[in-house]
């Protein structure tokens, strides 16, 4: 009569051994899931990099009043545009675009045209959505267009 308690130990055993077996399995997937997760993630902020710092340096020249450090950073269409970092300054102090703090929350590659977006105050101490473009000329990132809107709940009542 021992036959059947053997028996019910060697389940008993097995069961055990596919349970441990289980939960190793599972631990591996969680463990390569999660790598999958941040060589992703990671990668996203890798290859968006050089806009979000082409982007910043241009806010940033605006900012220390370097007109002529950001008409360089322009595209040849935007200097078209503006044609020289005087009309640079005369756009940007006109619109009251001048930024002083800024934050980037979306970052956005296609071929070779780049947008980034996020949030920015002027120096009248307005909140604005940000978005630049920027495109790919002569192997730099370059601004392509600056644009403010009004932030979100912004004037409302």
């Amino acid at each position: 009569m021992t036959q059947p308690a053997d028996s019910a130990q060697f389940s008993r055993k097995v069961s055990a051994e596919l349970r441990r077996r289980g939960i190793i399995v599972l631990l591996m997937i969680a463990l390569l899931l999660g790598g999958v997760f941040v060589a992703f993630f990671g990668s996203v902020f890798i290859f968006t990099q050089p806009i979000t710092e082409a982007g910043s340096t241009f806010l940033s020249a605006l900012r220390a009043e370097d007109y002529p450090g950001a008409y360089r950073l322009l595209t040849g269409d935007f200097q078209e545009r503006v044609d020289s970092p005087t009309g640079l300054r005369t756009l940007i102090t006109e619109a009251d675009a001048m930024p002083v703090i800024w934050s980037v929350n979306f970052r956005q590659i296609i071929n070779s045209v780049a947008e980034l977006g996020g949030n920015l105050t002027t120096t009248s101490g307005v909140q604005h959505s940000v978005r630049l473009q920027l495109r790919r000329e002569d192997g730099e990132w370059r601004v392509a267009d600056y644009s403010l809107l009004e932030a979100d709940g912004a004037g409302s009542n």
